[in-house]
C-alpha cells in the first residue's frame, strides 16, 4: 500500500511540475508581450515628443519658455512625457490650428 501511495505521489508531482512550467512559461510570455507593447507605445510617444519639441521651437506664443522647460523636464520623469505631449498637443497645437481650418463665408 505504501508503494502505491508513493507511486501516486511521484506521478502527481511530475504532472504538477510540468503544469507549473507551462504556466510559468505562459505568464512570462504574457509579461514579455505586455512590456514589448508598452515599449512600442513609449517609443511612439518619444518620437512624437521630438516632433512637438521642434514645433515648440518654431512656434511663437507667450508661454513658450514655460512649455519648453516642461517638455525638457518631461523627458526625465516617467509617464510625464506622455502627459506633457498630450497637454501640449491639445493645449497649444490643436487650439492654434482650429481657427486656421475655419472657412469664413
Amino acid at each position: 500500500m505504501e508503494n502505491l501511495s508513493s507511486l501516486f505521489l511521484t506521478k502527481a508531482l511530475a504532472y504538477t511540475s510540468t503544469t507549473d512550467a507551462e504556466t510559468a512559461a505562459t505568464v512570462v510570455g504574457g509579461v514579455l508581450i505586455f512590456w514589448f507593447i508598452v515599449g512600442l507605445v513609449r517609443l511612439g510617444f518619444f518620437i512624437w515628443w521630438i516632433v512637438l519639441l521642434v514645433d515648440l521651437s518654431k512656434r511663437e506664443f507667450p508661454e513658450k519658455n514655460t512649455y519648453l522647460i516642461l517638455m525638457i523636464l518631461a523627458l526625465f520623469i516617467p509617464v510625464m512625457l506622455e502627459v506633457m505631449c498630450l497637454v501640449y498637443y491639445f493645449g497649444v497645437v490643436k487650439k492654434s490650428a482650429a481657427p486656421e481650418n475655419k472657412v469664413n463665408k
